[in-house]
């Protein structure tokens, strides 16, 4: 979930990127029974009605409880989750033609997204994440892996689903190497459409993550992201990852852009030397010549000094 359910495989190999491509990995890896009884049948099928969007907040809440006796596996779970995302745009449609109060329209999308975000509060968990903190004004989750470190937020902004992740790559020299992005409503593509309001919570969830992603990933690290291209706002996206201090690295793809986190800091890549000592560490090469180092600050010298 790096974003979304479907970034939340942290097995993935080293050179992946938080996309489509995540959500059969994440199915594979992660549920090995596919087996659906009578009643997973029934939930997944109750997802996809608009109408049931109440019952569906409500009925389930006990669903860890019941596990047991209506065997509710995670792959039911899944397709539940997945099928309340497709059909989410259609509630937004349905939804927009009313003819009630604006007020009334926020709320019936504000149930929308708490479906949504029902469900995956649901699935973090059976990943291995555990829940490390709870922001209930801007009404986010933040989960950490408790094997590998990953970490990961999960947020509701009208029927919109936020999903930022910081998941584990690999390892050099005792540097974790973390991906970090985010999606919405299981989707990299930015749609317009989305009123200004629900716009601003996505960004204040999105900023309120990054920050206490920072906090909970581990010393030494490096954190890499991949500012998705595929639409009109790829630009944007990259600026604004620059503005933060991440950096494009020497012989690295020009698509990705690092950063590392030194004495409890985020921290910009500012030398050349620290760009290709880096870059050297991602590839697993081996450092710099010591007559480079020489040249570098103390800063620098905390980072190879590991």
């Amino acid at each position: 979930m790096v974003g979304g359910a479907a970034a939340i495989a942290a097995k993935k190999s080293e050179g992946e990127s938080l996309s489509s491509k995540a959500t059969r990995k994440s199915v594979d890896v992660s549920f090995g029974n596919n087996t659906e009884k009578t009643n997973n049948i029934k939930l997944r099928g109750a997802a996809t009605g608009v109408g049931v969007a109440a019952a569906l907040a409500t009925s389930y809440i006990g669903v860890n409880a019941l596990d047991k006796k209506y065997q509710i596996t995670d792959a039911a779970l899944l397709s539940a989750y997945q099928a309340s995302i497709s059909q989410g745009e259609k509630a937004d449609a349905i939804i927009d033609k009313m003819n009630i109060p604006k007020k009334r329209k926020e709320e019936a999308k504000d149930l929308v997204g708490a479906t949504k975000m029902f469900f995956a509060k649901q699935i973090v968990p059976r990943w291995g994440f555990q829940l490390s903190s709870v922001d209930t004004k801007n009404n986010s989750f933040t989960y950490k892996h408790k094997d590998n470190g990953s970490v990961y937020t999960v947020g509701s902004a009208g029927s919109a689903i936020i999903t930022f992740g910081s998941l584990k790559r690999g390892e050099r020299e005792g540097s974790p190497i973390y991906e970090m992005g985010f999606q919405v409503n299981e989707s990299f593509d930015r749609k317009g459409g989305m009123d200004s309001s629900t716009a601003k919570k996505i960004i204040k969830i999105s900023k309120n993550a990054f920050k206490e992603h920072l906090d909970l990933l581990p010393e030494d690290c490096v954190i890499r992201c991949s500012p998705y291209d595929k639409d009109d706002a790829g630009e944007k996206r990259r600026s604004i990852y620059e503005k933060e201090g991440f950096t494009p690295l020497p012989s690295m793809p020009k698509t990705q852009l690092y950063a590392v986190k030194i004495g409890g800091e985020f921290t910009k890549l500012e030398s050349d030397f620290e760009k290709k000592y880096v870059a050297n560490l991602v590839r697993n090469n081996k450092p710099s010549s010591s007559s480079e180092q020489k040249k570098d600050s103390y800063r620098l010298r905390i980072l190879i000094a590991r």
